[in-house]
């Protein structure tokens, strides 16, 4: 069994995650949605989805 995790991109910064999995529907009301999702893509090592 493997488990998973979950992190808000705010508390990501300044890690580096192996595979990350970008959900950027659910930002649709954010004012830095922008800040927040390259935030969210530059963290992954190996891989990053983007839904």
């Amino acid at each position: 069994m493997a488990y998973a995790y979950a992190l808000t991109c705010h508390k990501a910064q300044g890690s580096s995650i192996d595979n990350v999995f970008l959900l950027v529907s659910d930002m649709y009301y954010c004012q830095d949605k922008q800040k927040i999702i390259y935030t969210g893509l530059t963290r992954a090592k190996k891989c990053c989805y983007v839904g």
